[in-house]
Order: structure tokens, then sequence, then C-alpha cells
């Protein structure tokens, strides 16, 4: 099972990185239900959760899927929103600056968040692709991932612990390259310089 789900996962990566922008709300509907699926499949097969064959895991999964379906443009925004903000807000936490005291903590997170808002705005016309790029490098980084826990034992994965972070980020950065230098070479969109 988990070599399938690997397979699901770099087939939606691939189709994500090569058509995502063109067909963008039915990509990351379809993005979001093909993960759900590889996660669920994954947990199966990992830790006997049997998440797989219950109907409540897929009335949510479904729900969400017809919610982002419905409403792609909000859920690109907020998505975005929570990587900007996550991604300022992760340093001031490995900084310790969070743990400083309710006023401390409070102003810098309040400008964690003013700056991902303001962030989100002024890139809000190279969203679509940025979005793409972090779906289709996190779902082939999930792939790998999963083929890296089929392969190490846990013992193993424990010893490397920044590992799966390293993947995980060298994958969006990969997808997000790739949106943006290899795909208009592929369709021939822009002149290469």
């Amino acid at each position: 099972m988990l070599l399938l789900a690997i397979v699901i996962s770099l087939v939606n990566a691939f189709v994500l990185a090569m058509y995502g922008v063109k067909k963008y709300r039915l990509s990351l509907t379809a993005s979001f239900f093909v993960n759900s699926l590889v996660a669920l499949i994954w947990a199966d097969s990992v830790f006997g959760s049997h998440w797989l064959s219950s109907k409540w895991v897929w009335f949510f999964v479904l729900g969400l899927t017809v919610a982002l379906l419905l409403f792609s443009k909000l859920a690109t925004y907020f998505l975005a929103w929570i990587i900007f903000t996550g991604t300022l807000g992760w340093p001031f936490k490995s900084m310790g600056l969070l743990d400083g005291g309710a006023a401390v903590s409070g102003i810098i997170s309040l400008v964690a968040i003013t700056v991902g808002i303001v962030v989100v705005y002024k890139t809000r016309a190279h969203l679509i692709k940025v979005m793409v790029g972090i779906l289709s490098g996190g779902s082939a980084s999930f792939a790998v991932l999963i083929l890296l826990s089929y392969v190490i034992s846990a013992e193993t994965m424990k010893t490397m612990k920044y590992l799966p972070f390293i993947i995980c980020l060298l994958g969006l950065v990969a997808g997000i390259v790739f949106q943006y230098k290899m795909l208009p070479r592929l369709n021939k969109e822009t002149p290469v310089a």
C-alpha cells in the first residue's frame, strides 16, 4: 500500500506542476483530496489506524474538498497567510522571543501576523504560481518521506531528526523554482534569454 501511496503522490505532484496554474481551482481541490487519500493510506499502513475505512473521516475530507472547490480563492489567501506568518513566527519562536512574557509575545505575534497580511497582499499577483509550487513540491517531498519511512527504520530516522524538515524545504523550493524557471521553458510561454 505504501508503494501505491508513493506513486499516487508523485503523479499528483507532476500533474500539479504541469497544469496547476492553468486549472488552479480544480488543481487545488484535487490536490487536497489526493494528498488526504495518500495520508490516510500511509496512516493505515504504518499505524494500522483504519482511518481509510471510517465514514466520518471521509465526510470530513469530502466536506473540505467541496469547501475548497467553492472558496478556492479565499482558501488560497488564507493558506498563503498561514505559510508566510508561520515562516515569520518560527524564527521568533526558535530565538525564544515568543517566550518572553505576554507583552513581548503579543507584540511579536502581532508584527508577524501584520507582516504576513502585507506580504500576501503585495504578492497576490504571484500567489497562484507560488501556491502551485508549494503544493506540487510538498506532494513530491511527501512521497520521498513515505519512501524513507518504508526503507529506513524508525530508530535510524530518530537520529536524523532534521532530515524530514530538509526534504520538505527542498521540495517546496524546488516546486516554486519549477513554476518560475522550468515550466515557462517547457511550455515555451516566454522566450529563453
